[in-house]
């Protein structure tokens, strides 16, 4: 193995280990302030369960001039929340449910809790992003 394998291999087993010690943030008692408008890697779980059921990242944390979160709120608040855009992963929930988007998103707010770590750039997203997925092999995370 060599030395730049092993250190990338350290280096997201090191973040793996501090998203894992992260508090779990419930859904339902999130508050958008709460969530960093920053670059940064999150996993979405159901309550009670251990295993995230989908990992992501947040690229993009520029200040818009409208207004709108960017990063990991964004993300996070937006987007799986379903405030904006036409998210996979509440999509993804209402074919498991076999329910509509409303009712997605009421599941994903009463149901489930999120994680995040805040990273300093677009390359450590990519790269601890796709470590979690192969450690957590979310059931959502469709590629």
């Amino acid at each position: 193995m060599t030395s730049d394998v092993k250190q990338r291999l350290q280096f997201c087993q090191g973040k793996l280990m501090q998203l894992v010690s992260q508090p779990r943030r419930p859904h339902d008692s999130l508050r958008e302030g709460e969530v960093p408008q920053s670059i940064g890697v999150y996993c979405l779980y159901e309550n009670g369960l251990d295993v995230p059921f989908y990992v992501g990242k947040a690229t993009k944390a520029e200040k818009k001039p409208s207004g709108q979160a960017s990063g990991l709120r964004f993300r996070i608040i937006d987007n799986h929340l379903g405030r904006r855009g036409n998210d996979n992963v509440l999509r993804y929930i209402s074919e498991e449910r076999l329910t509509d988007r409303s009712g997605a998103k009421q599941y994903m707010k009463e149901n489930c809790s999120c994680r995040w770590l805040v990273l300093d750039n677009e390359r450590e997203a990519f790269l601890v992003e796709h470590f979690l997925i192969a450690m957590f092999d979310p059931r959502l995370n469709r590629g």
